[in-house]
């Protein structure tokens, strides 16, 4: 097993919750558990709402944390599909938790996320 050889840790690919809040608490739980084994945590993840879960153990661990985002669209909007946590939606919600972010990549933005960073001096 190359993780072995190469002292990297995988954990097994959760079977998580269709409710978004329960699988967010999971996602943080798990990171929690490497940040306390004094690993350093890499998710990967196709839906983008998996950093939300993520970056809410980081946080607690790191008072300081900033975010560097890599990405083609801001995910800035308050609410998509008539739901506040999404992948559309997940860097308002890192923004609401006063964590810095710096936008990377971006050629797309939405006309509330326009109005959302000039009012704001995002």
């Amino acid at each position: 097993d190359p993780s072995e050889e190469l002292g990297f840790f995988t954990y097994p690919v959760p079977e998580l919750p269709f409710d978004m809040e329960l699988a967010l608490k999971e996602i943080t739980s798990t990171v929690k558990d490497a940040l306390s084994l004094k690993r350093f945590p890499v998710v990967i993840g196709g839906e983008h709402t998996v950093t939300l879960g993520s970056i809410r153990a980081l946080r607690e661990r790191y008072k300081e944390l900033k975010i560097l985002h890599l990405d083609a669209h801001l995910d800035l909007r308050d609410e998509y599909n008539n739901t506040k946590i999404n992948h559309a939606t997940v860097m308002r919600r890192v923004y609401e938790m006063g964590i810095p972010v710096l936008s990377v990549g971006i050629r797309s933005i939405c006309k509330e996320e326009y109005e959302f960073i000039t009012s704001e001096n995002y």
